[in-house]
């Protein structure tokens, strides 16, 4: 898991609890549609998260 290998701030974890119980209701609603759409949304700031603490790690050894 992501979260395991950098780390989040309060505020982040908490948009990501948010986003994990949105599409728990969304697929018990049978909602499948936004359902991938939150999907995609949560891998792309993911994605956008690692990035950063990527970028963030080589500036510091870079120094």
């Amino acid at each position: 898991a992501v979260s395991r290998r950098f780390n989040f701030t309060l505020a982040r974890r908490a948009a990501i609890f948010r986003e994990h119980r949105e599409l728990i209701a969304l697929v018990k609603s049978g909602e499948a549609d936004k359902a991938a759409e939150l999907i995609a949304r949560h891998v792309e700031g993911s994605g956008r998260h690692v990035l950063e603490h990527m970028r963030a790690r080589s500036a510091a050894r870079a120094g």
